[in-house]
Formats: C-alpha cells, structure tokens, sequence
C-alpha cells in the first residue's frame, strides 16, 4: 500500500530425497491510483536442499506501479539435488532481483527461467551468480525480457566453476 514498507524472509530446507513445489504470487494490496504515494516491499528467500532432494519453484511478481521491491534468493544444493527456479516479473516502478545458485553436491542440479514484461517507465535490473563446487553439475540460467515504451532492464549473470567442479555443465543465456 502506499506510504507502506513489507519486509519478507522466507526459508525452505528440505531432507534427503524429499520433494516440494513452491508457488509465490506477489500482488499488490489493493488498487493504486495515479500519483500514489510509493511503496517498498523486500524479500530473502534461502534454500536449502539435502541429498537428492527436489524442489520446484514457481514465482509471479505483480506490484503495483508504485513499489519498488528488492529480491534477494539463495540457495544451496547438496548431491544429486535438483532445483528449478520460474521466475516472472511483470509489475513494481523498480525492481532489482539477486539469485545466488551454490551446487555443492555432486550431481547436482539447477535450472532457472527468468521473464520480464515491462512498460511505461519500469525498470528491472536482474543479477544471477551460479558457483558449481560439486563433481558433475548441471547449471542452465536464461533470462528474457520484451519491453515497451520507456521500460528497461539490467540482466546479468555470472557462472563460476570451481577446481573441484570436475564435468561441470553450465549455461548462462
């Protein structure tokens, strides 16, 4: 809401083999007329998978046109985990968005789609960091964007392979 700050920390750790599906719908809180007061909204979110486990990922972000929001993920991925990251961003005056993918275990594996959809004079600026520490990971990073009138965005990644990441996969588009 305008004048309004919302100050989020989310925190999932899964077990050996345990599996989950995670589904995030930011919204703003009601309708904004023009000229509203601006509003702050920020979010941790940090991941934590054992032993092959599994988790899904699914997030929409659609802030009114007077948020700026500030997203910070991490996670960590033990042996023979998989994660995949679905990401959308479509609302927020400025949104600025950090993943940081650590594949720990051997085996691991991440895969993460990143999309923006921006108009009038939106501005997302999106950063992602994949570090492969693990024997035989598997990264796949993409993000896209389709802009309109004013609408920009910042992308960018940075995938590291560590020494010890001996058959390391990885992808950053």
């Amino acid at each position: 809401a305008p004048g309004r700050a919302v100050i989020v920390r989310v925190f999932v750790e899964l077990g050996a083999g345990a599996a989950a599906s995670v589904v995030e719908e930011l919204v703003a809180s009601g309708p904004v007329g023009a000229g509203a007061g601006q509003a702050f909204f920020a979010t941790t979110t940090e991941v934590v998978l054992g032993a092959a486990a599994s988790l899904a990922w699914a997030s929409i972000g659609e802030l009114g046109p007077n948020v700026v929001a500030v997203q910070h993920r991490t996670d960590r991925l033990g042996e023979g985990a998989e994660l995949r990251w679905a990401l959308g961003q479509l609302g927020g005056r400025l949104v600025r968005s950090r993943l940081a993918n650590r594949l720990v275990g051997d085996r691991s594996a991440l895969e993460q789609v990143e999309i923006v959809f921006g108009t009038d004079d939106q501005l997302f600026d999106l950063t992602t960091y994949t570090r492969h520490v693990g024997r035989d990971t598997t990264g796949d990073v993409l993000a896209k964007a389709a802009l309109k009138d004013r609408a920009r965005s910042f992308m960018k990644g940075l995938a590291t392979i560590e020494r010890s990441a001996i058959g390391t996969d990885s992808f950053l588009g």
